[in-house]
């Protein structure tokens, strides 16, 4: 992980964006005093770091970014969510736009700080997500990436181990 990581984490949390109050599944809301700034960066550091896990993958932080905006996008749309809905538009479609330069073959592959930022602004639209049912849906999206991609890179080595097992 690198400072600029962290600075940028930091330096959100200082500014006022955090967790103010931790809700429970049954209904019960606890409100998270001092506790809102660190455990918001925890947080923005680790939403941060599950999309570097898909560094080297060409296009796949974007793709993530992409898919977690649209859902976001489409959950929010007819509420009072007027700033979530309207950030969650625009970074989608810069990242959809990037997907042009970062596909396979890659002219302009995302790796190393370019993962991070497309990471911590999938944290950040998790923060802003006021919505638990939203916020959870979202950050499941970059889980279900690495395990496809995990899943597939799998089945590619078995098929490989059974036709070479048949020569």
């Amino acid at each position: 992980m690198c400072l600029a990581t962290i600075v940028a984490v930091v330096g959100a949390a200082l500014a006022g964006i955090r967790f103010p109050i931790l809700s429970f599944g049954s209904g019960s809301e606890r409100e998270l005093g001092f506790w809102a700034g660190p455990l918001t960066v925890v947080w923005l550091i680790g939403a941060t770091l599950s999309v570097k896990l898909l560094d080297g993958l060409n296009g796949a932080a974007h793709l993530v970014l992409v898919a977690a905006c649209l859902l976001v996008f489409y959950l929010t749309f007819g509420t009072q969510e007027y700033f979530l809905n309207a950030f969650s538009l625009v970074v989608g479609m810069v990242s959809a736009a990037a997907l042009r330069f970062s596909l396979h073959p890659a002219r302009l592959p995302v790796a190393g700080g370019g993962t991070l930022a497309a990471g911590f602004l999938f944290a950040m639209l998790i923060v802003f997500a006021r919505q638990k049912t939203v916020a959870a849906a979202v950050f499941m999206v970059p889980i279900l990436a690495v395990v496809l991609v995990a899943g597939g890179a799998m089945l590619s080595i078995l098929e490989k181990q059974f036709t070479a097992e048949k020569k």
